[in-house]
């Protein structure tokens, strides 16, 4: 049975637009199977709900080496292993999820190469600073798609990681 709802406000055709100001301290994590993150709030260890967390799939040609450059590149945690040593040459992981605050990044590896001129997959990140992320980005590897230009949004530059996925990075104004 869904709620009743009183005091509407009447519908209109103005939109206020959101702007994140700066990101919200994450919910308390809860543990799944398939993936379990921890947060210190107040000096405690909690859990976050992770009812409605959306997984993002990325297929790469080296699904350990994706995952260090995510890392260091743009500072987000691995939360989460899974399968090992698929092939004698090594031990890496087979998929790798990342903590994206907001969406986990679920990086497994393809049997295919990326070619040079490949792009396989397209992502957006809005930050609060996008000259600093595609810097680093770029001194980790990631080659820089064109300038970074001002937008009726915002800031916006594009990289292309060594992985053939395309990131187009931006801040809100």
């Amino acid at each position: 049975m869904a709620p009743e709802v009183t005091n509407m406000p009447p519908a209109t055709l103005k939109s206020k637009r959101l702007v994140a100001k700066r990101p919200m301290p994450l919910s308390p994590i809860v543990e799944t199977p398939s993936s379990v993150s921890w947060l210190l709030l107040e000096g405690k260890k909690q859990k976050r709900d992770t009812s409605l967390l959306p997984h993002l799939y990325l297929k790469v040609s080296d699904a350990k080496g994706a995952a260090l450059f995510y890392r260091t590149a743009f500072g987000v945690e691995e939360v989460f292993c899974r399968g090992i040593c698929r092939y004698i040459n090594g031990d890496y992981p087979r998929a790798t999820e990342l903590d994206f605050i907001g969406y986990v990044l679920v990086i497994y590896d393809s049997d295919s190469p990326v070619k040079p001129d490949e792009t396989r997959a397209y992502r957006d990140l809005i930050v609060g600073d996008p000259d600093r992320l595609i810097a680093q980005a770029v001194s980790f590897g990631a080659k820089a798609k064109g300038e970074i230009i001002e937008t009726v949004r915002g800031r916006t530059g594009r990289i292309k990681d060594p992985y053939g996925v395309l990131w187009r990075i931006s801040s809100y104004i």
